[in-house]
């Protein structure tokens, strides 16, 4: 008999960093993990029937596992039809694994799809799918495959990298999106791609010709990378490694392992 799904680390030190920095309530970390490991066991209860090659529809029994953010999506605006497009979840990678093969699989796609966790205030973060397409110009939220909202690429003024994984997206009529990325990787290239439609925008303003996939190119293109050691915040003999990578327009470090 197979126990409860339990959460990944990552999302345990995730939770745990909310909480401490008073993002979340203790009863809101409590409904957030419930709500998780049941979205976790449905999940696992769905890839054995299919495994069986049976159709699945979820019934009156397994309803009672959705998590119970999905019912409330008010804040999202007015459901939609299905995507026009198939839903393809992005490999999840470490906070310590860092992609030095020049992200090839990123250069040639018209579609990308990243997992993120919207955050509001006084609710608990809502998990969705953030699909940017460059052929329809168009970056959108989907849950269960269902589209919630569409922002135009015309629309984007702007996006900030907080700390962790935490991005803020600001659109037109001051709208803004907080979310966090599943990964720092995630955030890494999330901010690249919208740094990318972003100079489009200021390109097409102008009335000149804008490539995006010659300059996701450019700005994939490492142009050194090496390691350095980084003070600590509370102690001045914590020195921290750090793998440090610079490309057109953007520095990142990421972590590594200590040998």
């Amino acid at each position: 008999m197979t126990g409860r799904p339990s959460l990944t680390n990552d999302e345990q030190l995730w939770l745990m960093k909310q909480v401490k920095m008073s993002c979340m309530t203790v009863d809101e970390a409590v409904s957030w993990t419930e709500a998780r490991t049941n979205e976790i066991q449905l999940e696992e209860e769905t890839n054995n029937i299919s495994k069986d090659k049976k159709s699945f529809k979820p019934g009156k029994t397994l309803k009672k596992f959705l998590p119970r953010r999905s019912r409330n999506k008010s804040s999202d605006g007015n459901n939609a039809s299905i995507v026009r497009k198939p839903v393809e979840r992005s490999s999840v990678s470490s906070e310590e694994h860092v992609e030095t093969s020049g992200n090839q699989d990123l250069r040639s796609k018209q579609v990308y799809n990243f997992s993120i966790y919207k955050c509001s205030k006084h609710k608990v973060p809502q998990k969705r799918i953030m699909q940017i397409d460059f052929g329809a110009k168009v970056i959108s939220l989907i849950h269960h495959g269902n589209l919630l909202t569409n922002y135009p690429f015309s629309s984007l003024v702007n996006v900030d990298g907080q700390e962790g994984k935490k991005v803020f997206i600001y659109f037109d009529d001051s709208q803004e999106l907080e979310l966090n990325a599943e990964n720092l990787a995630d955030k890494t290239k999330l901010i690249r791609l919208l740094n990318v439609i972003s100079e489009q925008n200021e390109y097409e303003e102008r009335g000149q010709p804008f490539d995006p996939c010659e300059k996701l190119q450019l700005s994939f293109k490492i142009i050194k990378e090496g390691y350095l050691e980084k003070k600590g915040a509370y102690s001045a003999i914590n020195w921290n490694k750090r793998l440090v990578v610079i490309r057109s327009g953007e520095l990142a470090y990421y972590r590594v392992e200590e040998e």
